[in-house]
């Protein structure tokens, strides 16, 4: 399988990050009037909207950078915001130490309790599905992910 990848600008604490897609493709461009990206693919180098919502979606499969702490600690809940449909769910893995430790599919954006018994200042996550995912959060107890 192909695969492209397309650079996400960060804001001013991040510097981006590269994200991988499985949609080929051999050009791009972004309209900044309209804030439209557009890209070339196929033999014929057909012209698509990228993140067209109109149209059925790719499977989505993106991880986090390392995450360090300052102390150990345990996340203890999470949360994916995502715009979900029945029947599409979103699978979420945490990894501690580089060793996953955690993996559950989600079909709302209710919280979620992570396992207990480790300790850790190393960090990743993941999320994959055929969803638009918004925001992830994870907190050590679900009282701080509340107030996030």
């Amino acid at each position: 399988m192909s695969e492209s990848f397309v650079f996400e600008r960060g804001d001013e604490k991040s510097i981006g990050q590269m994200v991988f897609c499985d949609f080929p493709f051999t050009a791009a461009y972004f309209d900044s009037l309209t804030g439209t990206l557009y890209v070339a693919s196929g033999v014929a180098g057909e012209i698509f909207q990228w993140d067209d919502l109109t149209q059925l979606p790719y499977t989505i499969e993106w991880k986090s950078k390392v995450i360090v702490t300052k102390e150990f600690i345990n996340l203890g809940a999470a949360r994916v915001i995502a715009d979900y449909v029945e029947g599409s769910p979103i699978t979420f893995k945490l990894w501690a130490d580089k060793e996953l430790i955690f993996t559950t599919e989600l079909t709302d954006g209710k919280m979620f309790r992570l396992p207990t018994g480790y300790r850790s200042d190393t960090f990743e996550f993941s999320v994959e599905g055929k969803l638009r995912v918004r925001a992830v959060h994870l907190a050590e107890t679900p009282s701080e992910l509340r107030t996030a």
